[in-house]
């Protein structure tokens, strides 16, 4: 099984897999014997694009797949639709007004991918009219700076960087077992925060030395543990 999960870091494999045969990254993982999450740092350090709902569905309710196909709506639901998509811009949408609790999508969370391409998207961009007090998300600056800057995409694309260069390896221990390494800040993140007087999120994706792959060090849980362990005795 090690054999296969050694091809499984090689680039033509994961897309030969994925792309061209078309199986999922749970298949992959299964075959390689390794993590879903594993499987999936490998498809980000190689710059694979994860396939939409859309995509992966495509073809599937097609032609005589379809629920409806060989079916004809009526005159009357023709008219119906006919009558619903005349105009729906503004307050002649249905959705008008209708924010928050009275949303569809009120309470329901949204998929890691969807955050991610939104991380994207703002990065980068400082909206003071809608940060902070003034976001409705807000509720009292109960997320720490610190849990915010390690869920952004800049931090995940550091941390891979990180192994990458230290070869999926602790540096301490020699450990490389997946799922069990962190990226550890040579630097701690909370003294670059107060050298660089960091107080949102704005400013800490701006600063190029906590995203510094130098700075980062690849550690096994248990070696990470004992590096924090050190540096609270120094500052004690």
């Amino acid at each position: 099984m090690r054999r296969i999960e050694s091809a499984c870091r090689n680039e033509n494999w994961i897309k030969d897999k994925y792309i061209d045969d078309r199986l999922t990254i749970k298949e992959m993982a299964t075959l390689a014997g390794v993590s879903h999450r594993t499987m999936l740092n490998w498809m980000i350090e190689f710059g694979v694009d994860r396939r939409t709902h859309a995509e992966s569905i495509k073809g599937e309710y097609t032609g005589e797949n379809a629920f409806f196909y060989g079916r004809h709506h009526s005159k009357e639901t023709r008219s119906k639709i006919s009558k619903n998509h005349a105009d729906v811009g503004g307050e002649n949408n249905p959705m008008y007004g209708k924010a928050g609790i009275l949303s569809p999508n009120f309470g329901k969370p949204k998929s890691k991918d969807t955050k991610k391409k939104l991380s994207k998207a703002n990065r980068g961009r400082h909206r003071p009219d809608v940060a902070g007090p003034n976001n409705h998300w807000w509720k009292g600056g109960r997320t720490s700076l610190m849990a915010c800057i390690r869920s952004t995409v800049s931090c995940i694309e550091w941390r891979n960087s990180v192994f990458k260069r230290d070869s999926y390896t602790c540096q301490d221990c020699g450990d490389s077992r997946g799922g069990n390494l962190n990226a550890h800040h040579l630097e701690p993140l909370a003294i670059l925060l107060d050298k660089y007087n960091i107080k949102i999120l704005h400013d800490a994706l701006s600063c190029k030395e906590i995203w510094d792959v130098s700075n980062g060090i690849t550690v096994c849980k248990a070696c990470h543990t004992k590096r924090h362990n050190k540096l609270i005795r120094r500052a004690a």
